[in-house]
Order: structure tokens, then sequence, then C-alpha cells
């Protein structure tokens, strides 16, 4: 599948050369006073460098980081895996509703009202998102080759989703 690239990507490695403090970031800071011993201007840095996947939103048209966690899950299944990634991107740019309700750490949140289950409605958002991408990126699922079997490697795909799936992805011949 042509639609993934790789790039490499920094990440800042840190480390109290006074007491073995250590932590990283995927971004340069320049720690002035180490939290765990006070000591000052005693941080070494070591930068690494890592392949990191994007993947292409035939929606948006654009490239979008993948997860590493479903990139591991599906990594002998490269549909599956496009799939997965796909819901995720869509869930939190395509449906707006999702991260302004939760923000970030939405699931915290939640789990201070009474009687809402954060998983439950996480699949509910994910299942929209699979029959959305099924309607707004037919073509480009066609052409990739995709079938309605593809949608049912994923977590908790309903009959609903697979009902469009059906419609949309089987080719009459």
């Amino acid at each position: 599948m042509k639609n993934f690239k790789y790039h490499r990507k920094p990440e800042f490695h840190y480390e109290c050369m006074n007491c073995g403090n250590e932590f990283s970031r995927d971004y340069p800071v320049n720690p002035i006073n180490c939290y765990a011993c006070d000591a000052e201007d005693s941080f070494e840095e070591e930068i690494t460098h890592t392949e990191h996947m994007e993947q292409f939103c035939p929606i948006c048209e654009t490239y979008f980081d993948t997860s590493d966690y479903l990139n591991k899950v599906f990594q002998n299944d490269e549909r599956a895996r496009w799939l997965a990634n796909m819901v995720m991107h869509y869930r939190h740019y395509h449906q707006t509703s999702w991260d302004k309700q939760f923000g970030r750490y939405g699931h915290l949140y939640c789990d201070r009202i009474p009687n809402y289950d954060y998983h439950e409605q996480k699949k509910l958002y994910n299942e929209r998102a699979k029959r959305q991408i099924i309607r707004k990126a037919t073509d480009f699922l066609s052409e990739e080759g995709f079938t309605p079997e593809d949608f049912l490697k994923l977590q908790h795909t309903t009959e609903e989703t697979m009902k469009l799936a059906r419609k949309k992805l089987t080719k009459v011949v």
C-alpha cells in the first residue's frame, strides 16, 4: 500500500549527572534545575532518532501521525492497520465533537459523570467513524482493494457497519 510514508523522528533524552534522574521528550528542552536533587545545570542531553510512520487520509488529503500502539497490534495486516489508524484519525480530526467534549483526558472527566461509560461512547464514535470513512472514501477504499472483511478485523464492528461496507465495497461482477 503506497499510502504510508516514513520519516526519522527525534527523541530528546535528559539525564541528571548528579542524581541520575532521567526524562525524555519529543522536543528539545533546557532543564535548569533537577526536580529530584535540585542541582543546577546538571543535565546531559542525548538525541536519538526513530523511524516514524505517517499515513495518508483520503478525506482531508493530508498525512497524519499513526499510533505506535496500533502499528504494533496490526503489524502483520496492512489494511487493518490502515483502517485502525484512520478510525483514530477520523475520531480526533473529523469528528470534532469528540475532542471538544472530552479533550485529551476525557475519560478521566467522564468517570465522574454518573452512569457514563467512556468506553461505550468511544465504541459508538468509532463505529460512526468507520461508516463515515466508508461513505467518504469509497473510491479510495475500492482502488486500494479493501473489502468488507477488512472491517471485521477491527474491534466491535457492528452489523450496521458491515451492511454499509458490503453495499459500498462489494464489487459486482
